[in-house]
């Protein structure tokens, strides 16, 4: 039904349990997803890793219904995309601390990615501060975030959704 409501995609039963089955050998997080159902249910809440509550009263319902689905569900979810978020904002602060405003200055943000105005002649230095301070941001230290599995971002140069690597751009 997810594939079907969100990406117009049908899938017959069988092919949706052969895709869940598929994706969670590849990546192994089942057992994750269980501990975070199962502490929103405890607890009525998960946190990022910055300590960030997103507070879901309906994980504890006695019964099932749609909105215990949905908060066990955003158990799973809200963690990542906030601490995804929570990243973001850490990526920005110190960026705007290392550099000039002139040179370097966010415009907007969308989700997980950032669109910057690189004044000329500081786009080399901007992709590779912005990618160093991505893969940890000092803020990590703040609140004792040590990443287990490394984080890259990825950083294009050009209009918002057509950009290209920094090595094409220097073959212009």
């Amino acid at each position: 039904m997810y594939a079907r409501d969100k990406f117009d995609m049908y899938l017959t039963d069988e092919e949706a349990q052969e895709s869940r089955i598929a994706f969670f050998q590849l990546y192994p997080l089942e057992n994750w997803h269980k501990k975070q159902s199962r502490f929103a249910r405890e607890n009525g809440y998960v946190e990022t890793l910055t300590g960030r509550k997103r507070r879901l009263p309906h994980a504890q319902d006695k019964h099932d219904t749609y909105e215990r689905a949905e908060a066990w569900r955003q158990a799973i979810n809200a963690p990542v995309q906030g601490f995804a978020a929570e990243m973001l904002l850490m990526t920005l602060l110190e960026l705007a601390a290392s550099t000039s405003s002139k040179n370097v200055r966010p415009v907007i943000t969308v989700h997980d990615s950032v669109l910057f105005y690189v004044k000329n002649g500081h786009v080399e230095e901007a992709v590779h501060l912005v990618e160093k301070i991505m893969k940890g941001p000092a803020l990590f230290k703040a609140f004792d975030i040590k990443m287990e599995i490394p984080i890259c971002g990825e950083t294009k140069i050009g209009p918002w959704g057509s950009g290209i690597s920094l090595s094409k751009w220097r073959q212009q």
